[in-house]
């Protein structure tokens, strides 16, 4: 996807919210403001909406001086996240199809995200009508995921939200069961609200799973910004599932075996894939041959 008009409001809004995070005072904001503003007026509408929140946050980041801005909201999504392990585990256990539970529960745990100001808090009765409500086999492709995931031996797993990272748990932990191996893919460095290392590592992913990082400091996957090693597992992947909008937005043209899961945010998502506002969706990559 390439950066629309809409993208830039969205973008100067997260500067905002960053700011306000960082309890800056009014004539910072103003300031910071004034210089997203200019670098919005000058950016390329060749790049991805996740590159061009990557510069946003880069922006912000220095002229704030701190190297991640969102730390602190990352740690408490973390904390808030690790509150509901036993709940969520409670709810997989009563389900009849586990998969498909778990499934959902990961892609309810998009919700938290800084990108669309849902990040405050993880509210426990809107996640049980989540899981309660029936999917849309339209745009929730549960039984050509299963298709295809017999055919998986190893499965790449590109994470995308801090305090997200507990829900794929769940979903991880039900994949091991069913005897595949995952690779956990974080990011980097900085990038927003995004998963790193200690995230996966605070919620014990690397006792269940082997976890990388795909070398870069950008939300989504921009692969002309990523290593060499991540590519490389990429490259002999024959089953990725790949979380969150920004993953999406980055890797929807590329010819590789891609399963996204994520929270549809945006109106400009829904034009493209004709999926309402709001909807989990689970759907195979058009380049793929998991579409058949």
């Amino acid at each position: 996807m390439k950066i629309q008009s809409r993208c830039l409001v969205c973008l100067l809004d997260q500067a905002l919210r960053m700011l306000e995070e960082n309890k800056v005072s009014k004539r910072k904001e103003k300031e910071v403001l004034s210089e997203v503003l200019k670098l919005l007026n000058s950016i390329s509408w060749s790049l991805t909406p996740v590159e061009a929140a990557s510069l946003v946050y880069k922006k912000v980041a220095k002229s704030i001086n701190k190297q991640d801005p969102l730390l602190k909201v990352k740690e408490k999504n973390n904390k808030q996240a690790l509150k509901l392990y036993p709940f969520l585990k409670k709810e997989l256990n009563k389900s009849s199809d586990k998969l498909l539970c778990a499934l959902k529960i990961s892609g309810i745990g998009n919700e938290i995200d800084f990108a669309k100001g849902n990040y405050e808090k993880i509210d426990l009765k809107t996640l049980k009508q989540s899981l309660r409500k029936k999917h849309n086999s339209r745009f929730f492709k549960y039984n050509l995921f299963k298709k295809h995931l017999k055919n998986a031996q190893e499965i790449l797993y590109l994470a995308d939200n801090s305090g997200e990272v507990l829900f794929d748990k769940v979903l991880i932990e039900e994949l091991v069961k069913i005897k595949k191996e995952i690779v956990y893919v974080v990011k980097e460095g900085p990038a927003g609200n995004d998963a790193l290392l200690k995230d996966a590592i605070f919620f014990k992913i690397n006792k269940i799973a082997k976890v990388i990082t795909n070398g870069t400091s950008f939300p989504g996957t921009p692969l002309k910004f990523c290593s060499n090693e991540f590519k490389k597992y990429l490259k002999k992947s024959n089953f990725i599932l790949s979380k969150g909008q920004g993953n999406f937005e980055t890797l929807e043209q590329e010819k590789a075996p891609i399963f996204f899961l994520f929270k549809n945010k945006c109106s400009l998502v829904s034009e493209k894939i004709k999926v309402p506002v709001g909807e989990i969706v689970l759907i195979p990559s058009l380049q793929s041959n998991f579409s058949k």
